[in-house]
């Protein structure tokens, strides 16, 4: 939650009005329990949808749910399946590392952003997957961004903020 793309993600979601709610999974940073296998970090990616739906501030038939890296591959199996999440973006999603392959059947707004330096998903593999996803969606590569994106959070911030305005 403290890097430098979720940190620019939620800070230009916040400027362009929008609720932002980061977190760390369990056993990161000061968070209690340790790593769950996928289904802990699942837990609680449920749990702070649970959370933010409450939120008096927060219009919950407008709640979409992003993932960085391996937050993706935690975030978007639980956001495919919640009804209360309305849009999803991963952010630099890890392929070969997680099964991204629910996409396939998701009526749901999506965003698929990666640079085309990625260090984990390859340009070419990447364009491969989004090309047999269902619409609504929108497949970026970012020329010259790697999987950690230093000196492109602004850009990339500004991307997945323009689409989640879009389709909310």
């Amino acid at each position: 939650m403290d890097n430098n793309v979720v940190h620019s993600l939620c800070e230009t979601l916040t400027q362009a009005s929008l609720v932002s709610f980061k977190f760390n999974f369990r056993g990161v940073g000061g968070s209690q329990g340790e790593y769950g296998q996928e289904i802990g970090e699942q837990e609680d990616v449920e749990a702070a949808i649970s959370f933010i739906s409450t939120v008096k501030e927060v219009d919950s038939k407008r709640i979409g749910l992003a993932g960085y890296s391996a937050g993706a591959g935690f975030a978007l199996p639980v956001g495919f399946k919640d009804a209360r999440i309305k849009a999803l973006a991963a952010v630099s999603p890890p392929l070969s590392m997680f099964n991204f392959d629910f996409l396939k059947d998701c009526p749901k707004p999506k965003l698929l952003i990666s640079g085309n330096s990625d260090n984990f998903t390859p340009v070419d593999q990447f364009f491969k997957f989004c090309q047999n996803l269902p619409e609504p969606k929108e497949c970026q590569s970012i020329e010259g961004a790697d999987h950690f994106w230093w000196g492109y959070e602004p850009l990339l911030a500004n991307k997945v903020t323009a689409f989640f305005t879009a389709v909310l």
